[in-house]
């Protein structure tokens, strides 16, 4: 499964505000969408952080039959069993989306092959 988050560069500088757009404001945007793609992404994978309701796909319980690549930044890189990683993709959505405070103009594309 690969991820990332959508039109970031377009999302940062269009979302703060002229007047509010600082070094720090954006510094502060990206550590925190590093600490989301970091630990939040690996606590999914290992059964620490729940992603919300179960889809049904995989039984929960502990860690996943995953391996992540690269998770950090905006962007992550998955592999593992097909059903773990489509229960891992709800997951991640439905974290992402509580994680920016349900903001519609915050959004993650995926795909998984």
């Amino acid at each position: 499964m690969r991820a990332d988050v959508d039109n970031l560069g377009r999302l940062i500088s269009r979302g703060i505000h002229r007047g509010e757009y600082t070094f720090s404001r954006m510094a502060s945007v990206s550590r925190l969408l590093n600490l989301f793609f970091k630990l939040g992404v690996n606590g999914l994978c290992r059964g620490r952080i729940e992603g919300g309701e179960p889809v049904g796909v995989v039984k929960r319980g502990g860690e996943r039959n995953l391996a992540v690549v690269y998770s950090g930044g905006d962007d992550l890189f998955i592999a593992g069993a097909y059903d773990e990683v489509l229960e891992l993709a709800f997951d991640i959505s439905r974290a992402f989306r509580r994680f920016v405070g349900g903001n519609p103009d915050v959004t993650l594309s995926g795909g998984i092959v």
